[in-house]
């Protein structure tokens, strides 16, 4: 992981704390977030919100937010891994962090490609709910 990223994963969790509670997570499945079958997901309506504190000078990297459709935020075993979904089904999603307790590390790195870039914002507040 380059110093680049780890500014940039400091960055997002930093900004995005204060912009998430006005996001309200919606229960799809009406089931338990720690079931390892279950996803939290938050529209693009929701997304837009927590992005409004983005800009594209903002990013470490110069990294923008577009063409993201939701957030899926998943438990597995005793990690949270988030991933974004770029369109199609499901399994063509790029996994981004893993959470480990409170520790955070960039595991597939997105490097900016002009418009095709996406980037997914990241809340300490979700995973907080999601860890505890």
């Amino acid at each position: 992981m380059s110093d680049n990223w780890s500014q940039w994963a400091k960055f997002v969790l930093d900004t995005c704390a204060s912009h998430c509670k006005a996001v309200s997570l919606v229960d799809t499945n009406f089931t338990s977030v720690w079931n390892p079958n279950y996803g939290l997901v938050i529209d693009a309506d929701q997304l837009k919100s927590l992005s409004q504190a983005f800009v594209k000078d903002a990013f470490p990297s110069g990294i923008r937010v577009n063409n993201v459709k939701f957030m899926f935020v998943k438990k597995v075993e005793d990690d949270v891994s988030m991933y974004i979904q770029m369109g199609g089904d499901e399994e063509s999603r790029d996994k981004i962090l893993v959470v480990k307790g409170k520790s955070y590390a960039i595991v597939n790195q997105l490097p900016p490609k002009g418009n095709t870039t996406t980037v997914i914002d990241t809340c300490r507040d979700v995973f907080t709910k999601l860890v505890i």
